[in-house]
């Protein structure tokens, strides 16, 4: 929600918030309660500690975007600094609105820190009462499914195991979140028609 038509000051736990992120960055409390103050500046500021916690607490994805101002702070260096990779086109950005939005996995490539790698999960699917067509068919369709996405499956794989005996199937898949999660989908849907077929 925007401050424009609001009273000058940010709520109280806002800026307190603010407060604390200011001091934490150096700054004198008379400077902070100043800063706090200034309209133009208090949207920045807040904005700059919501995305510095998430970047420093959270999730660490290559596609992440992350300010100008956590970049310089991540290089070490001013953020005029980082406009001038930017207009120099050493350090890709998107720009939203009036402010750069920078890919963390650019930011690390120029600083020459490997990015974090992506999230991956293993999920196993137990299907039961299923006859040795069936399971063929499951197989087929599943590696159709995967090689059809090509680059998106990102080296998601999956491994059927059919016990005949027991006329049990078991989908093992094995991923990146992305991919294995849309996967998962299909193959719930895929068994939702199967039991609805009389």
């Amino acid at each position: 929600m925007s401050y424009d038509g609001m009273a000058k000051t940010p709520p109280a736990d806002t800026a307190d918030s603010l407060r604390e992120a200011l001091l934490k960055r150096g700054h004198s409390p008379a400077e902070a309660a100043a800063l706090v103050r200034k309209k133009r500046r208090r949207k920045t500021l807040e904005f700059d500690l919501v995305k510095s916690a998430h970047h420093i607490e959270g999730p660490r994805g290559g596609d992440e975007l992350c300010t100008v101002e956590f970049a310089a702070q991540a290089l070490k260096v001013q953020p005029r600094t980082v406009h001038r990779f930017i207009h120099e086109g050493r350090l890709p950005a998107r720009r939203i609105g009036k402010a750069y939005r920078i890919r963390r996995s650019d930011l690390a490539a120029l600083s020459g820190v490997a990015a974090a790698p992506a999230a991956s999960m293993t999920s196993i699917v137990d299907i039961p009462g299923v006859d040795s067509e069936t399971a063929r068919l499951w197989k087929k369709t599943v590696a159709t499914a995967i090689a059809s996405r090509g680059s998106v499956a990102d080296g998601t794989r999956a491994e059927l195991i059919y016990d005949e005996a027991q006329r049990h199937l078991k989908i093992i898949v094995v991923g990146s979140t992305g991919y294995a999660v849309t996967l998962l989908t299909m193959i719930q849907v895929w068994l939702q028609k199967l039991r609805a077929e009389p």
